[in-house]
């Protein structure tokens, strides 16, 4: 929708209504503000961000900018809303977590429209990188020339038939000069990997390719070999899993010229990620390793929920991690300082509002038809949720928490009929299944012209049957494409970080991945305690988000009829007693304050009532004090990509269906993972197809060379928008709360 009321021509042209189900937009990202708990933010996901995701900062920074806030005000600045995550715990799954590893950062600013590499780009900036990092990796060698001294004989004699080879043919600079020619081994090596080489096409002829790459290879694989057999001399101990993996992927990338690919990273999306880097030498101590178990947490890549299962797209896994590891802005990865309804939401409502886009809450969308001989959408079905006192008006979504509009955690009930009956405030309106007072037919050419379908995949068996019936990439699609259901807890924790986890340290980790089920990852959500409205001496010092998979086998197991009236439920009261367990029996990996030694973990929960006082209760007790979710059901369903599902995507003007465009992070757009960089790109393809713009979009596509021609949907330059503090990370300990 921003997109496509960014020029006030197309606002005058289109009359544009939003339908949402519920009192909230966001979808599996929304958030809101529980105003019986102080207006703590409670969310259904954690909300972290790489910082590769350029046109979601893009989008964010245009917001902020047309939402012009007060200096000085709550989120007046989009640079208010993201912290550089700077150290990540990640999880071995055997015996005790290793130390955390620091993250880069720059000062680069994300969303900044740069265009990212091509795939040979890529391959190349990571030669480089792997080739630049071996030889500082260990604290006895500086060069790969020391290194190669330390090779076993056969290595050595292959790189010399390499080098003899390649400066026969003339392949690269391996024309290594005599003593006069000042040239080191090393800089030969590097040149031939030059960064400002990046745009130059690759070796058309493989066998010049194999000859310039192989020396290459030698020196990275068997340099890693020499470091790694002294581990105790290691600067970086974690590097070299992350390096042998980096060398892995450059060889498959070289092997199967994915650079001259038609079809880019889709050319292998039918093989498994693991399965690919097996093919190209990766073993099975890597395969099983913590990074890579940290990617597959990070996308919720488990086939049916099913840790047992990682599965995931070769090429899509590919491509997100490249772009995300050489691509990123500022820092890897970003946390939220803000909860998403307050930090992205509610700024694009307001921006939207004012722009003369309708919103109408609690309607959820029943069932879209198509007429057998008409291509198009013909009639949509809604069902209204709730009648409103002011039905003109309509419903106002947003209230106050500290001068920030925020999203409540709860519909406003106060503009509801009946909104004081128990009966009405039992009722979950994010539920589809629910109960609705009316029925709200739309027809074609009478109602609207134009249809963007929003709903994600999960959602689609229940309103779309017509279409699915009569197009047939629509069922491949539904049946292609995989989901899972998630869940996760945010624990409110009464000490402070450094207390937790018993040192105090300038830089804290902030983040962790590949943990024990059923919470494999976690993120610190410490900053937005001081955005909740806390009473003095009451507030807690530190606050936790954990996520995982919710297996389907759970859901698998509950008869049609149960899992239809209390599968939600059951899924609630199933990560309740889960995550009490996970605290018992991997609390202390987490952090040494949640071991259960002396009473902790649970004395360290957080557990106040209504005026601030203590509850006293103990032991488990104090968990439920705490806020936690499963998302099982339609477009809560997080969208997976298991290999051979890419080629069901449709794209957001590819629906079949005339008056019908498609967005979500379950189209093709661009990374093909769910995360909110696939949603916005869908957004602006969506946009493409009514209004023909923006023509060109980062990242939509792989690119085989770099040209530079890409300049799309760009953010307001940085130098038009007032700078408050630079992104940078934040303390561990806040201030007092009034």
């Amino acid at each position: 929708m921003f997109a496509l009321t960014d020029d006030p021509e197309d606002r005058a042209r289109f009359d544009i209504t939003v339908y949402q189900l519920g009192w909230r937009l966001g979808g599996k990202a929304r958030s809101g503000r529980n105003e019986g708990a102080f207006g703590r933010s409670e969310s259904r996901g954690l909300p972290v961000w790489l910082g590769c995701y350029d046109n979601a900062f893009a989008l964010v920074r245009r917001c902020y900018h047309e939402l012009n806030r007060t200096p000085g005000t709550p989120l007046a600045h989009w640079r208010e809303l993201f912290c550089p995550i700077e150290k990540v715990q990640l999880h071995s799954g055997e015996g005790e977590p290793r130390e955390p590893v620091t993250l880069p950062t720059d000062d680069a600013v994300p969303g900044d429209g740069r265009e990212q590499p091509s795939i040979w780009g890529y391959t190349r900036m990571l030669l480089r990188w792997i080739l630049t990092a071996i030889p500082r990796l260990h604290a006895d060698y500086r060069s790969h020339a020391e290194l190669a001294k330390q090779w076993r004989q056969a290595p050595r004699l292959a790189l010399r038939r390499a080098l003899r080879a390649a400066s026969h043919r003339g392949v690269g600079p391996y024309k290594i000069g005599g003593r006069g020619s000042g040239r080191s081994f090393d800089e030969t090596l590097l040149e031939a990997v030059r960064a400002d080489e990046d745009a130059k096409p690759p070796p058309r002829d493989p066998a010049k390719l194999r000859l310039w790459s192989t020396p290459l290879l030698l020196c990275a694989e068997h340099g890693l070999e020499v470091i790694a057999g002294d581990p105790k001399r290691l600067r970086d101990p974690w590097l070299v899993p992350l390096l042998r993996l980096a060398t892995v992927v450059v060889r498959g990338l070289l092997e199967e010229r994915l650079f001259s690919a038609e079809d880019g990273f889709a050319s292998i999306d039918d093989v498994e990620l693991r399965e690919w880097l097996a093919r190209h030498g990766a073993d099975a101590r890597l395969l099983k390793s913590a990074l890579l178990t940290a990617f597959y947490d990070l996308f919720f890549a488990y086939e049916d929920g099913d840790r047992e299962r990682p599965r995931i797209a070769a090429g899509t896994a590919l491509r997100v991690a490249l772009r995300g590891f050489l691509g990123w802005r500022g820092a890897l990865l970003y946390s939220m300082q803000a909860a998403p309804g307050e930090a992205v939401f509610a700024p694009l409502y307001q921006v939207l509002s004012r722009r003369g886009v309708r919103f109408k809450f609690f309607h959820k969308v029943k069932e879209l038809r198509a007429d057998h001989d008409e291509p198009r959408v013909t009639e949509i079905r809604l069902g209204k949720q709730v009648a409103l006192h002011n039905e003109l008006r309509g419903y106002d979504p947003l209230i106050s928490v500290k001068g920030a509009p925020c999203w409540p955690s709860a519909p406003r009930y106060e503009q509801i009929v009946l909104g004081d009956d128990p009966a009405i405030r039992a009722i979950d309106f994010e539920s589809a299944t629910g109960p609705e007072v009316d029925e709200v037919v739309l027809r074609a050419g009478v109602d609207y012209d134009a249809v963007i379908l929003g709903v994600s995949l999960g959602a689609l068996p229940r309103i779309a049957r017509p279409l699915i019936d009569r197009e047939p990439r629509w069922r491949a699609m539904v049946e292609g494409l995989e989901t899972t259901a998630t869940q996760g807890v945010s624990f409110w924790l009464t000490p402070g970080w450094d207390e937790l986890v018993g040192q105090r340290s300038a830089t804290p980790t902030t983040a962790g991945l590949g943990f024990p089920d059923p919470l494999g990852r976690w993120s610190s959500a410490t900053p937005l305690v001081a955005k909740e409205a806390w009473p003095h001496g009451a507030w807690p010092r530190t606050c936790i988000q954990m996520a995982g998979v919710l297996p389907a086998s759970f859901l698998a197991a509950l008869p049609a009829d149960v899992l239809l009236q209390r599968g939600q439920r059951l899924a609630d009261e199933r990560i309740h007693s889960r995550a009490i367990t996970w605290i018992h029996l991997h609390g202390e990996r987490l952090c040494p304050g949640l071991g259960s030694r002396d009473g902790a973990p649970w004395s360290a929960l957080h557990d106040v009532d209504k005026i601030g006082r203590d509850r006293g209760r103990t032991g488990e007790a104090r968990f439920d004090a705490q806020h936690w979710w499963a998302n099982i059901f339609g477009s809560d369903r997080y969208v997976q990509s298991l290999p051979g599902s890419h080629r069901h995507r449709l794209r957001a003007n590819d629906s079949g269906f005339a008056n019908l465009i498609l967005a979500g992070d379950w189209i093709d757009a661009g990374l093909n993972v769910g995360c909110i960089e696939t949603a916005v790109v869908a957004g602006l393809q969506a946009a493409r197809a009514i209004i023909g713009r923006p023509e060109s979009i980062l990242g939509e596509r792989d690119t085989r060379h770099d040209t530079g021609a890409h300049k799309p949907f760009t953010p307001v330059p940085e130098k038009q928008t007032p700078k408050p503090a630079p992104l940078r990370r934040r303390p561990s300990s806040y201030p007092r709360i009034s």
